[in-house]
């Protein structure tokens, strides 16, 4: 059995809330089956299949970028029965192209063989773990308030950049969650200070080529100037209240010591619990709704595979 040494900002959001308990002083645990979180993210046996809206999201970030998370590339169109490309596809696409002069515009660089989809990891003393994370764009300068600043930037891809519905609405930031821009930003940082830390991060990862991120320009400014990070947002829907040309939004996290504190408070939970859900071995909790997408349902035994009221 797969030992759980790495946690990600994706586990973390599985396991504990954003939503605060002040009575235990805590943030919330979730619900969560801690065996399919083993077969998902520790032993990595089993993906989760994306759903239509994360497809689409990984194909504009495969036409863009050149390539998703880890290497992958999703280019495939799902055409119409009639041979055609569905409208959201052809409005992707012109956002592919919107994207480029929204990166050149904002002095952004983009060079997928060097700084796109860059893993970082570091081993965090004080919570015992490795802490990973897989940037879309790093390093890259950008225009920010009339000068040129250094950052990270996470591309996303959403209907409608304007909507204020929903958990994951960009039109209003309210209730996000923002623990993937903090975490970033803390990884960095720590990763950047010292020449250990950027030792370890590339044993760590020893298939990957940080020539260029870990290049003596790169480590000086970040050292000296500091690292952003910017959320940049694109959507594809089409009409007169929303038109394409305005679905496109660059959102900056600032960093603050309670953001980070806050972020490191939830990586330290997640990672407990963790840590005793695996010396209990990984237990079942079965419940419809997990079960009913998840890739291990066939050969769990607990699977609640039929719908009860």
């Amino acid at each position: 059995m797969i030992l759980f040494k790495k946690i990600n900002q994706s586990l973390v959001k599985e396991i504990v809330s954003k939503r605060y308990d002040p009575d235990i002083d805590m943030f919330e645990r979730k619900d969560f089956c801690p065996s399919k979180i083993y077969h998902t993210y520790i032993s990595g046996e089993y993906r989760i299949p994306p759903t239509e809206s994360q497809y689409k999201g990984l194909f504009f970030e495969s036409k863009l970028l050149g390539a998703t998370a880890k290497g992958d590339k999703v280019l495939d169109i799902p055409y119409l029965k009639n041979g055609n490309i569905p409208v959201d596809y052809e409005r992707i696409l012109k956002q592919v192209d919107a994207a480029k002069v929204t990166f050149l515009t904002n002095q952004i660089m983009v060079y997928p063989s060097m700084n796109c989809q860059i893993p970082l990891s570091y081993y965090d003393e004080n919570l015992d773990i490795i802490i990973t994370a897989e940037l879309d764009i790093f390093p890259t300068t950008i225009m920010h308030e009339g000068t040129i600043k250094n950052t990270i930037i996470d591309l996303k891809l959403t209907a409608n950049v304007h909507s204020t519905y929903g958990d994951y609405s960009w039109g209003d930031l309210t209730y996000m969650d923002f623990i993937q821009a903090d975490a970033y930003m803390y990884l960095v940082n720590a990763i950047f200070s010292s020449d250990e830390n950027i030792e370890i991060c590339k044993k760590l990862n020893p298939n990957f080529d940080y020539k260029y991120i870990f290049s003596f320009n790169n480590v000086n400014n970040i050292r000296e100037n500091g690292i952003l990070f910017h959320y940049v947002v694109f959507g594809y829907t089409d009409s007169d209240k929303f038109p394409i040309q305005e679905q496109k939004k660059i959102i900056e996290r600032v960093w603050t010591k309670d953001k980070q504190y806050d972020m490191i408070k939830r990586f330290a939970y997640a990672t407990a619990i963790l840590k005793e859900e695996e010396e209990r071995g990984w237990e079942t909790n079965p419940d419809f709704n997990r079960c009913k997408n998840c890739p291990i349902s066939n050969r769990c035994r607990d699977a609640q595979i039929q719908e009860k009221c």
